[in-house]
């Protein structure tokens, strides 16, 4: 599948973005995952997925908005998949990092 097709599928788009971030390759999930937002804006994993790429590049200002549209998105993902990254990445901040 071309990567626009990937993103329409979600057992495709979310093996693909776990093995992205599997093998550290955070910019092809930054570009895997945004291209599943810009299609599916209101589907959660695409926002988790670009939010923990931004994490993992130190981009934590662009984590933090990611992963509160996540969390706005599944309410119930907050306290156990979120909440850990979301909470580094807002220390990060303020702590004078991006």
């Amino acid at each position: 599948l071309i990567p626009d097709e990937r993103a329409r599928v979600p057992g495709e788009f979310r093996a693909q973005a776990d093995a992205f971030l599997g093998d550290r390759n955070y910019d092809e999930l930054v570009k895997l995952a945004g291209d599943h937002v810009s299609q599916q804006p209101n589907e959660p994993y695409g926002h988790y997925y670009l939010g923990l790429a931004h994490y993992y590049k130190a981009e934590y200002g662009e984590a933090i908005v990611s992963l509160e549209k996540s969390a706005l998105l599944a309410p119930t993902w907050r306290e156990t998949s979120i909440r850990p990254y979301l909470e580094a990445a807002q220390k990060a901040v303020e702590g004078g990092a991006q």
